[in-house]
């Protein structure tokens, strides 16, 4: 046994196996060739390969886990475990997929638990201790079925006799609190607002007054009060109770809030504005249901504050009149008035950002791609939809495919539309930001110019927050729909009575300066969405681009 000391911490090696140390090129090979071992399930071979790195660099977390891995599906439990706690003991980064400690501690536990060590409950625990973002991946392993049942997680489970409803809202509420308290976190650190799990039990109190949709438009309020745009409840196609809306789909313009889309019966209003819901105005009664939306800032509220408004349950919840339809007066193109009452039908999803139709502008084509290019007069117009890899165009072979576009071309701008980019996977925007980097690093003259707006979100916020930080990107359009320094990831668990998906905000992201304490990242040119420009399917802020582009 090696015995290294290392920052007062006393490494133990028990490792046999050829040392690894020498030129670099030796090493980086020694690394590829465990990635490869370990993809083609070689795992004695990975866990050999792994064995001499560790042996002569001791402080990678990332190789201690990696080891861990490898030792565990080779079939050496023991020598996974301690691999494991070594590598919880340096730490390992955040791998994606693998390298948060929650995981770790997970294969701690599969370890342990081919061991038949009961202590492979303990690992189970500080797994949920750990905030494991998914408790059904942890009880519903095969290896662990057995295990989970000693769990002090198991042992808590909230649990009432029957399955009659209040009992069941009663149960899922209690499961709401526990995943609250485990996982919500603010700037401040971990857990909710203060009240917060008072306000469930006493909704838990309630259910026995009031019925199924009212309880979900208070939970959608109560999940909305933690302050974030990842912390919320929606209903899934399995949730026990129909959630009514009105037969149309609104949208917040500049102008106010009109109709953009709707059923074959409602479909004459598009175009309209709404003026009053149940005989008040509509931006008033707009107003008082955005405690209802979950939402990182103002203009995020905006985003789905028309949304909200056609949730019957919501409105009647602010007061507005329903019992026999939602009256709506409705001022058309022509600038006459018209009062309609409408009816709730089933659950929509919410409408996407209003850019013009498809064929319309640009912009408008392709919108279920993730990720596209198309060549403009002196630039490139790049439209980035979803952080996701596509399958028929993995994210790196496209941005090689950008990278020749613009050496062909000579391109001097790059523009960047992220106006419908919700988010997906931040560890995918490291190659967007390198190559945006490359495209003006060594040309001054050219430009990048990044399209936000009120829907640039979540993974979408971090990106645009990476390109402002390390480029000199010109920012047109809307403020982004998060803040530079934001509480995010969702965390999704389905409450089993009611079958309602809950998702809570688990993780903050400091993606700039620990004091930026900006709304949004705003934009340089501030171009409105309006409802003149939508509806003549113009796009004002790609005009406004294409414009600087000719001169």
């Amino acid at each position: 046994m090696r015995i290294l000391r290392i920052g007062g911490v006393l490494l133990g090696l028990a490792l046999s196996g050829a040392a690894i140390a020498g030129p670099i090129d030796d090493v980086l090979e020694a690394r590829s060739r465990a990635s490869s071992l370990t993809a083609a399930s070689d795992h004695v071979g990975a866990a050999e390969t792994l064995r001499a790195l560790v042996r002569d660099n001791p402080f990678d977390g990332s190789l201690w886990l990696d080891l861990g891995r490898a030792e565990r599906r080779a079939g050496n439990s023991a020598g996974a475990i301690a691999a494991l706690e070594r590598a919880l003991e340096i730490g390992t980064g955040n791998i994606p997929g693998r390298g948060f400690r929650e995981n770790v501690y997970l294969e701690i536990a599969l370890a342990k638990a081919e061991l038949d060590d009961p202590a492979a409950a303990d690992a189970l625990d500080a797994a949920f201790a750990a905030r494991h973002r998914n408790p059904a991946t942890l009880l519903g392993h095969p290896a662990l079925a057995e295990v989970a049942r000693d769990t002090r997680f198991v042992a808590e489970r909230p649990s009432v006799g029957g399955d009659g409803r209040i009992e069941g809202w009663r149960n899922d509420l209690a499961l709401l609190s526990r995943e609250v308290e485990r996982m919500a976190v603010s700037q401040e650190g971990i857990g909710p607002r203060p009240g917060f799990l008072d306000d469930l039990q006493a909704l838990a109190a309630d259910v026995v007054d009031i019925d199924d949709e009212t309880i979900f438009v208070r939970l959608m309020r109560l999940m909305a009060s933690l302050g974030n745009g990842h912390s919320s409840v929606f209903p899934t196609p399995a949730t026990r109770f129909g959630l009514s809306m009105l037969p149309i789909e609104l949208y917040a313009f500049r102008e106010g809030i009109f109709v953009v889309g709707g059923t074959p019966e409602t479909e004459r209003w598009i175009g309209a504005r709404v003026v009053e819901i149940g005989g008040r105005d509509a931006e008033a009664v707009a107003r008082d249901v955005e405690p209802f939306i979950p939402s990182d800032n103002p203009i995020g509220r905006r985003a789905f504050v028309a949304f909200a408004l056609t949730i019957v349950s919501v409105l009647r919840e602010v007061g507005v009149p329903t019992d026999d339809g939602v009256e709506l007066t409705l001022i058309d193109a022509q600038g006459a008035e018209h009062h309609t009452v409408l009816r709730g039908g089933g659950f929509r999803p919410p409408p996407g950002a209003p850019i013009a139709s498809a064929d319309a502008t640009l912009a408008g084509r392709n919108p279920s791609l993730a990720y596209w290019f198309e060549s403009v007069e002196n630039g490139i117009y790049l439209q980035y939809n979803a952080i996701v890899e596509r399958p028929d165009l993995p994210l790196r072979a496209f941005l090689e495919q950008l990278r020749r576009r613009v050496d062909e071309t000579g391109a001097q701008n790059l523009i960047v539309d992220l106006r419908r980019n919700g988010g997906g996977d931040s560890f995918l925007n490291r190659d967007v930001v390198r190559s945006l980097v490359h495209f003006e690093m060594d040309h001054p003259e050219r430009r990048i110019l990044v399209l936000i707006s009120r829907h640039t979100y979540s993974a979408a916020q971090n990106l645009a927050t990476d390109i402002e930080r390390m480029t000199d990107a010109i920012f047109i359009g809307e403020p982004t729909g998060s803040r530079p320094n934001h509480v995010g990831e969702d965390s999704f668990y389905m409450l089993p009575y009611s079958q309602l998906a809950v998702s809570v905000a688990s993780r903050f992201f400091q993606t700039s300066e620990p004091t930026d304490d900006r709304l949004w990242i705003a934009p340089h040119v501030a171009v409105p969405v309006t409802a003149e420009a939508f509806f003549a399917g113009r796009d004002p802020v790609l005009e406004q681009v294409t414009a600087s582009l000719r001169r």
